[in-house]
Order: structure tokens, then C-alpha cells, then sequence
């Protein structure tokens, strides 16, 4: 209950010029589009908005470039990741956990995956939000370093064709 003379939080956050965005996630209680539809339409689209996590999109079950088009006008926040689909497999017939799935490289190098980035950015084309390039991977060491920077410039490499 919003105690009298307080403004709601939804108040509160436009009023600082703060957007309240969602972001559905894997393993949580908002991540199936049939999940995602009903968060969207049951809430304000002027108070929240959405992050479109291409990765967590394709593990629950939902298609990036589909979501993309459909809630275009709700996304303020994009993380662009890559979903390997043997491991997802792995997880939809419970072989694997997630968990164990995060750990065996679920989330793969941009290019190797279920994602096509090219049809995502295509559906958002004019869009000027934020972005996050991700990477998912579990206990990096500094050993890893290198590798890991490999990686990353062959994601960036991956986006840079995928652009419009």
C-alpha cells in the first residue's frame, strides 16, 4: 500500500528522469514470451520498458528477432549474447542444469550460436538506447585473459557485419 502524501515508485523514478526497465531472465519468473507478453501488457508502456536480452529470449523459449519486432517500441536496454543450441538441448531434456549449462558454454562465442543478430539489429534499426555486448562465462581466471579477448573481438567482428 503507497503510504498518503508518497509518490508510487513508477511516479517517483519518471519524476528523477529514470526508466524503469525490465529484463526477463533465465531461471527467473519472467522468461517464456508467453511470460513476457503478459509482464508487457499488464503494465504501463510510457512507465516500464523492457530489455531485450537476445540470449535469455532464445533459452526461454522465445525467438529475439520475433520479440524485437513486436515489443520494439518498449525496449530501452539491448544485451546482445549468443545461445548454443546443443547445450540448450542438453538443458530441455534435463541432462543439464542451467548451471551446469553456463559452465559447459550455454552462452557460445557470437556467431556459433541460435542468434542471428543481423535480423535483430534489422528489426531495430534507427534504435539509440543502450547495448551490452555479453559474453556469459563462469570463473574466468587471469590465465584466461587472452582467450577471452580473442573472443570478444570475434563478437564485435560478428556485430560489426550483422549492422545494417
Amino acid at each position: 500500500m503507497v503510504s498518503p502524501g508518497r509518490p508510487r515508485t513508477s511516479s517517483a523514478v519518471r519524476w528523477r528522469g529514470v526508466t524503469a526497465t525490465f529484463h526477463p531472465h533465465t531461471a527467473t519468473y519472467i522468461e517464456s514470451p508467453a511470460e513476457v507478453e503478459a509482464l508487457l501488457e499488464s503494465t504501463d508502456p510510457d512507465v516500464v520498458k523492457l530489455c531485450l536480452d537476445t540470449g535469455h529470449a532464445v533459452v526461454g523459449g522465445g525467438d529475439p528477432v520475433e520479440l524485437a519486432r513486436t515489443a520494439r517500441d518498449r525496449i530501452a536496454h539491448l544485451h546482445l549474447k549468443d545461445v548454443d543450441p546443443r547445450v540448450l538441448e542438453r538443458v530441455r531434456t534435463r541432462e543439464l542444469s542451467v548451471e551446469q549449462a553456463w559452465e559447459q558454454g550455454l552462452f557460445c562465442p557470437f556467431g556459433e550460436g541460435a542468434v542471428d543478430f543481423g535480423a535483430v539489429l534489422s528489426e531495430l534499426e534507427g534504435y539509440d538506447g543502450w547495448a551490452v555486448v555479453e559474453q556469459d562465462r563462469v570463473a574466468v581466471r587471469v590465465d584466461d585473459l587472452a582467450a577471452v579477448r580473442d573472443v570478444e573481438l570475434g563478437n564485435l567482428a560478428v556485430l560489426r557485419r550483422a549492422i545494417p
